[in-house]
């Protein structure tokens, strides 16, 4: 009898299933689990019925276009939620190598026979190869933070200045557009600041660029007028980081405001995070939100480029900042996009479209979207109205 269950027991240590016990020293069904029942080592390896325990599964099915789909089924002695690098993980892939397309996962608990709980989890996900488009976000960041050398300036620092400036920079569509071209732009906005505020909020107010990648296209892959990327970049640097460089010299709070463009989206964020790398003196908001707000005494400023096309903006404003909102007495909410000027009382918001710099191009003649006039405008701000906007 000794011998017996002495050969259960080894073969129950290497999961064995009871059926196959029984079938090896042919005892009648169940009685290799009878037999182990009186056992002291019997509850350490019960897991007494096939079903007690989900065996382990790992299919794969590999694409021509090299994505993967996965399907694992197995047992977790506790419920989880797995993120979706941990999933990956789980089902054998990296996630520095692939990205989850589509998931289908599923759970369900169990109890062997000792009494303990324990879930069987099955999950089939569609992994896709990360692209380097996928990857140009960490690898600009990385480049940035490896290359950028901070810029080191005296920050004014004066607690009897008052008032804002909000500078808003919409649809410069650099690249057909150049910073000599904006220069008599840039000489007026650095003689505002010499009025010396206690708070300068520049907005990049998308399409800052004109195109967002080297085939001169938009995010949406339009192709738009030949656009060289590099000097592109370099005409960047020449008129808005004077900007940056003067309002740090004569104010003492700079905010720097990034805004998605249907141009421009990831090119200008990668800009956007060079200065902020540069500039650590400025607060910086390059989160990828279509509408942001930034609150300054009873002042709420709503930003947003103005593709997204919403007819409840207003509502927007107040649902997603209700604190925002609640707090402020003069509310502005800027956008740009199309080009042309534009001013309307929402009821609790006014909401400002402003124009651009830019000169035509070739779409726009096609298009006759001509004649509008075209400036930078200015917001001065006191504690809680508009003191005065300035037509640039």
């Amino acid at each position: 009898m000794k011998i017996i269950n002495d050969v259960i027991r080894k073969l129950r240590e290497k999961q064995t299933p009871w059926t196959e016990i029984d079938r090896i020293l042919d005892l009648p069904p169940d009685g290799a689990r009878n037999k182990a029942r009186g056992q002291e080592w019997y509850k350490e390896i019960a897991q007494s019925n096939p079903h007690d325990k989900a065996s382990y599964v790992d299919k794969k099915s590999y694409r021509d276009d090299g994505s993967i789909s996965s399907f694992i089924r197995t047992r977790l002695d506790e419920k989880k939620t797995f993120s979706k690098n941990e999933l990956l993980e789980l089902h054998g892939l990296d996630p520095d190598e692939f990205k989850i397309k589509n998931i289908t996962s599923n759970e369900w608990s169990m109890t062997n026979g000792s009494g303990d709980k324990f879930y069987n989890f099955q999950s089939k996900i569609l992994a896709e190869p990360v692209s380097d488009i996928d990857r140009l976000p960490e690898m600009i960041t990385e480049a940035i933070q490896q290359y950028a050398k901070p810029f080191d300036i005296d920050v004014m620092d004066d607690d009897k200045l008052i008032g804002t400036l909000l500078i808003n920079l919409p649809d410069l569509h650099i690249g057909s557009n150049t910073a000599e071209e904006y220069s008599v732009y840039q000489d007026g906005i650095l003689i505002q600041l010499e009025n010396q505020y206690e708070n300068v909020v520049i907005s990049l107010l998308g399409d800052l660029f004109n195109a967002n990648s080297f085939q001169s296209k938009t995010i949406h892959d339009t192709r738009v007028s030949d656009t060289d990327i590099p000097q592109s970049w370099d005409e960047a640097v020449l008129f808005i980081e004077p900007i940056i460089q003067k309002a740090l010299s004569t104010s003492p709070n700079v905010t720097v405001v990034y805004s998605r463009g249907n141009h421009d989206e990831t090119i200008t964020w990668a800009f956007t995070k060079y200065l902020e790398a540069k500039y650590p003196q400025v607060e910086f908001d390059v989160s990828t939100k279509q509408l942001k707000c930034v609150q300054i005494d009873r002042n709420a400023i709503y930003l947003t480029h103005g593709h997204i096309r919403k007819r409840n903006l207003a509502q927007l404003c107040a649902t997603l900042y209700p604190q925002e909102w609640a707090k402020s007495e003069n509310r502005l909410l800027l956008t740009g996009h199309f080009h042309t000027i534009k001013t309307e009382d929402l009821t609790g918001v006014v909401h400002y479209q402003l124009p651009t710099v830019g000169k035509s191009t070739d779409y726009e003649e096609e298009n006759m979207f001509l004649g509008s006039q075209r400036g930078v405008h200015l917001f001065e701000l006191g504690y809680d109205r508009v003191n005065a906007i300035y037509y640039l």
